[in-house]
């Protein structure tokens, strides 16, 4: 077996370490956007219906933490809030708020609820990609 010198190894570190750090930072998003995410993280003690704004469309997402697809769905979900800033978005997760879910009927996580500014809802089950997301937001804004 072979064996790499220190020095390759701590160079190998510190480059892996540089590149998801970059892609953390935005620096690795579609849009090469940099900006924050703009997602609010509705309270275990607050409503959706107070949350949800009606002044602009508002997304809202159904994840469980901890799960590994609505991990990958809630990344997606803070992209796309950094892509759209004139866009409500809401993270809801379901062990906080099981009333609510039971309310809406939500049978399946990851589910993204698309709440158009003339108050029409188009529902999303299943875990989306950045792609899918975008083009649902984009055709509701229309």
């Amino acid at each position: 077996m072979k064996r790499f010198p220190m020095r390759f190894l701590v160079v190998a570190s510190v480059i892996l370490t540089i590149f998801l750090a970059s892609c953390n930072g935005g620096a690795g998003s579609k849009s090469g956007s940099s900006r924050k995410s703009n997602v609010y993280v509705l309270p275990a003690n607050k409503s959706l219906d107070n949350a949800v704004s009606d002044k602009k469309m508002s997304v809202v997402s159904f994840t469980l933490p901890g799960n590994r697809i609505c991990g990958t769905a809630d990344s997606t979900f803070k992209l796309a809030s950094a892509r759209f800033p004139d866009v409500q978005f809401i993270s809801v997760d379901v062990n906080l708020h099981q009333d609510l879910i039971e309310n809406l009927k939500i049978e399946a996580i990851p589910a993204v609820l698309v709440i158009h500014k003339n108050g029409q809802k188009d529902w999303h089950i299943g875990p989306m990609t950045a792609d899918e997301l975008d083009f649902a937001i984009k055709d509701a804004q229309e």
